[in-house]
């Protein structure tokens, strides 16, 4: 920790969530409750957030408003971090996903924006879901990518490198390259200088007689996107008892994976962990997807499969989401289930969801 002391300040009606004053961060009244309210509001996150910026934006201060990302993109991902540590990794994912729909949300129904902005009127314009949430997917996405011991190699370094001091977006790219030992231009480019997100559509087809998977995966992202992103992405495939765990690097807007197996598969998941910044979007039943939700072992896959069936609705869909909702071990996806079935309209969902009550704490 770089200075002598650290204090928190509740201030009444106070404008923001928080302001990481050196030594002294600022926070807002609402933080302050008792351990019955904290079991359903918490203010770890808050505090975590603004205690990171003792580091990225106290210790190191952007050097002007473009390079806010430095600060709030670094503070979001390091929340997101702590929430890991103190709750374990589902929680972790769960936040990223939240954060992701916070930027959709933006992004759909106000504007795209590079991260590093060079135009507006106002500082604070530059302050919104994508200085926070999208930015800390988007190093959720480059940890996972160098690793996360090279992580936090580089910004180690780089806050020892410009303590007390300003850097730029730059400044963070090269002193990653340096740790890293690989070209990072390109990932920079894609994500922070550019807008947009890519947007997959997937679709996989079973050879039986050669039993050979195919998995086409489109790029679909429209005009304020680029045209064509270079993605890593894992691929996990359950058949049977196995899971097959795939690499790839999809650098085309369209691309043909073939798989070779024993055996059918009983679902296929698309980056498990969420570590690559985009969207997707798949071609499936009602079905496949209950089975992914009540089968599968992935956080981010599972709560995919209770969204689509919450779209899809059904007979099918209402029994898949009533069985995760009352057995499902992570509240975040039991939560997702109880969401979905309440989108699909039906009197049997509400039959579900009104005996819930009874059950589910």
């Amino acid at each position: 920790y770089p200075y002598s002391k650290y204090d928190q300040v509740a201030v009444h009606e106070f404008i923001f969530g928080g302001m990481e004053n050196v030594t002294a961060t600022t926070l807002t009244e609402l933080t302050l409750h008792d351990e019955k309210a904290h079991i359903d509001y918490s203010s770890d996150p808050l505090v975590a957030h603004e205690a990171a910026h003792q580091w990225f934006g106290d210790l190191v201060t952007c050097k002007d408003w473009p390079h806010i990302w430095l600060n709030e993109s670094m503070a979001t991902l390091l929340e997101n971090l702590f929430v890991r540590y103190d709750k374990g990794e589902s929680e972790f994912i769960y936040e990223l996903i939240k954060d992701m729909d916070e930027y959709l949300n933006e992004y759909r129904d106000k504007y795209a924006r590079p991260i590093v902005m060079r135009i507006y009127k106002y500082s604070n314009e530059l302050f919104d879901s994508h200085s926070y949430p999208k930015g800390g997917l988007i190093l959720n996405m480059l940890r996972a990518l160098i690793g996360e011991e090279t992580f936090r190699r580089g910004l180690s370094r780089f806050l020892k490198k410009f303590e007390y001091s300003i850097a730029d977006t730059e400044d963070f790219r090269k002193t990653m390259e340096e740790v890293s030992g690989k070209n990072l231009e390109w990932f920079f480019e894609q994500f922070f200088y550019n807008s947009g997100h890519p947007a997959l559509k997937v679709e996989e087809e079973w050879k039986d007689e050669s039993k050979k998977l195919l998995i086409r995966i489109k790029q679909v992202q429209g005009d304020d996107s680029l045209n064509t992103y270079i993605l890593p992405l894992k691929i996990h495939i359950k058949a049977g008892e196995s899971v097959k765990e795939c690499n790839i690097d999809l650098n085309e807007r369209e691309a043909v994976y073939v798989f070779d197996l024993d055996t059918r598969p009983d679902y296929v998941c698309v980056d498990p962990f969420f570590e690559t910044f985009k969207t997707i979007e798949y071609q499936r039943s009602a079905e496949q997807w209950a089975k992914i939700l009540l089968s599968d072992k992935h956080v981010y896959c599972k709560i995919l499969a209770a969204r689509a069936l919450g779209s899809i609705g059904g007979l099918r869909a209402v029994e898949a989401l009533s069985q995760s909702m009352l057995k499902e071990e992570f509240w975040g996806i039991a939560a997702e289930a109880a969401k979905a079935l309440g989108e699909t309209r039906t009197e049997m969902a509400k039959e579900a969801l009104l005996s819930g009550l009874s059950t589910i704490k």
